[in-house]
C-alpha cells in the first residue's frame, strides 16, 4: 500500500526488492539513483546474481552509488561491470578515521589462553561499556558462554541471528544492561552506540582495513578508549601491516598479573566502601555489627576480610605465556646455500656425539659458538660440523677410534688439504667420512 502511494525513496533487501518487481507493487522505470549500501559485501556473499536482476529493469540513465567501510580490489574489479569509465573512487584515508585518543596495545597469547586473556583484560581495566570481535560465528558463540559462565553480562551478535534477536542484544547494549557485546565484523557494521571504553580484537580482522573501523567504536566525543589486540604466533608480523594502515604505532604490553588484577580489585573495593561511608549514614549498621561481634566474640578485622572475600572472590590462576620463537630448521652449509633438515635435529643427526670435534668450540649445545665469533646453527649436524674447520676429519677419526659406530671397522676420512686418513680394525666394511 505504501509503495501506490507515490513514494520517492525506496530502501530494502535484494530480496526483498526482487519479490515486490515479481508481483508487480514496485516499478522500476522512472528510477534515476541507484545505492547500493555494504557494497563489498553485497557483491561477496551471493546478491551479485540478485542485483543484476534488479539492474535489468531499471533505465539506463540513472546513477549508480556505491557505499562500502572497505572496497578490495576483487570488489572493485567487479564494480566496473555496474560503473561507468568516469566514475570516480572517493576514499577516506585510514589515518583520518584512527582516532588520537585511542590507546592501542597488543598481547602476545597462545591459542588455547585467548579466553584467559580476555577475561583478565576486562577484570583489569574494568570498562562499564566493551566490544569484542571475532573472525567467525562460532567464536562469537564459545566465547559469550564463557564468559556468561564467569559471570559477565555478554551477548553474541552475528548474521545467523533473526531480526528480532539482533534488535532485542543491541537494545539491552545500548541501555546498559547488557555490558559486553561479542559480534564479527558483518553484524557489528551499522553500530552506533556511545560510551564504548574499550574494544577487544579477539581475532586480528582477515581485512586489515576492518581493524580502523573495529576501534572506531571507542575514543568518540573527545573521550579516551582503549583498543586490545590479542596476537596468536606469527600474527604479530600482522601489527606491522596494521600500524603501516594507520598510521599510528601499537605498544605490546604484557598480560596483567593476578597481583594486578587483585590489587585493582582492593582499590575498587575500598573506594566504594569509603564513598559509601563518607555518604550514608550507617549507625544502625554499626549497631548491628556491634551486637554480632560480642556475641560471636569475633574480630572486626575478620569480619572484613570475610566481606572481602565474599565480594571479590577468589585468586584467578596466573597466565603463562609461551613466546613465539621462530626456530632455523634450514641452516646455510659452507657453500651459502639453504640445506633443508628433517625433524628437530634433521635427518642424519649424530645423536651420539652432542660436542663438536673441534677443539675451538665452547659452550653447551644450546649456546653454539666457536672461539673465532662464528655461530653454529642449532639445526646443524654432526656431518656438517666436521666440515666446518681444516683438518676436522683428521681429529674426528682420531677422537673417536673408539667410538662404538667405528668400533670394528675400516674407516676412511679425508682432511681438507685432500690428504686420506685410513683407520683399521678387525672388520673389513668401509665407512666414510667427510
Amino acid at each position: 500500500r505504501l509503495l501506490r502511494s507515490n513514494v520517492s525513496i525506496v530502501v530494502g533487501t535484494p530480496g526483498r526488492v526482487m519479490d515486490h518487481m515479481r508481483r508487480g507493487t514496485l516499478n522500476l522505470e522512472n528510477i534515476k539513483m541507484l545505492v547500493l549500501d555494504e557494497a563489498d559485501e553485497m557483491l561477496n556473499m551471493g546478491f551479485r546474481e540478485d542485483i543484476e536482476t534488479i539492474l535489468k529493469d531499471i533505465p539506463e540513465e540513472h546513477q549508480t552509488a556505491l557505499f562500502s567501510a572497505t572496497m578490495p580490489k576483487p570488489i572493485l574489479e567487479i564494480t566496473k561491470k555496474y560503473l561507468k569509465s568516469d566514475s570516480r573512487h572517493i576514499k577516506i584515508a585510514a589515518k583520518e578515521l584512527t582516532m588520537s585518543t585511542i590507546k592501542q596495545y597488543y598481547y602476545e597469547v597462545n591459542a588455547h589462553n585467548k579466553d584467559d586473556v580476555a577475561i583478565r583484560l576486562l577484570e583489569y581495566y574494568t570498562p562499564k561499556r566493551s566490544l569484542i570481535f571475532c573472525n567467525t560465528k562460532n567464536m562469537v558463540d564459545k566465547l559469550g558462554e564463557v564468559l556468561k559462565n564467569k559471570g559477565f553480562s555478554a551477548e553474541g551478535l552475528h548474521g545467523d541471528l533473526s531480526q528480532f534477536q539482533r534488535d532485542k542484544v543491541m537494545n539491552g547494549f545500548r541501555s546498559g544492561r547488557t555490558k559486553i557485546l561479542i559480534a564479527t565484523d558483518v553484524a557489528a557494521r551499522g553500530i552506533d552506540v556511545d560510551d564504548v571504553e574499550a574494544v577487544i580484537n579477539y581475532d586480528i580482522p582477515q581485512d586489515i582495513e576492518f581493524y580502523v573501523h573495529r576501534i572506531g567504536r571507542t575514543g568518540r566525543a573527545g573521550k579516551e578508549g582503549r583498543a586490545f589486540t590479542l596476537v596468536v604466533g606469527k600474527e604479530r608480523y600482522r601489527i606491522r601491516d596494521i600500524e603501516h594502515v594507520c598510521k599510528n604505532t601499537m605498544k605490546r604490553r604484557e598480560v596483567p598479573s593476578v597481583k594486578d588484577v587483585m590489587r585493582k580489585k582492593y582499590e575498587a573495593l575500598f573506594d566504594g566502601v569509603l564513598a559509601t561511608i563518607n555518604e550514608q549514614d550507617l549507625s544502625k549498621q554499626v549497631v548491628a555489627i556491634t551486637e554480632k561481634l560480642e556475641e560471636n566474640n569475633i574480630e572486626l578485622m575478620d569480619v572484613a576480610a570475610a566481606l572481602m572475600k565474599m565480594v571479590i572472590g577468589d585468586e584467578p590462576k596466573e597466565i603463562y605465556i609461551e613466546r613465539y620463537a621462530p626456530r632455523n630448521n634450514y641452516p646455510s652449509n659452507d657453500y651459502g646455500n639453504r640445506r633443508k633438515t628433517s625433524g628437530a635435529q634433521g635427518r642424519g643427526y649424530d645423536r651420539s656425539v652432542r660436542r663438536s670435534v673441534d677443539e675451538g668450540y665452547r659452550g653447551s649445545d644450546k649456546g653454539r659458538r666457536w672461539e673465532d665469533g662464528r655461530r653454529k646453527d642449532k639445526g646443524m649436524d654432526n656431518r656438517h660440523e666436521r666440515n666446518m674447520d681444516r683438518n676436522v676429519g683428521a681429529r674426528y677419526l682420531e677422537k673417536n677410534k673408539n667410538d662404538y659406530r667405528t668400533r670394528g671397522k675400516n674407516v676412511t676420512g679425508r682432511n681438507m688439504s685432500g690428504r686420506n686418513i685410513n683407520s683399521k680394525n678387525s672388520n673389513n666394511k668401509n665407512t666414510k667420512g667427510r
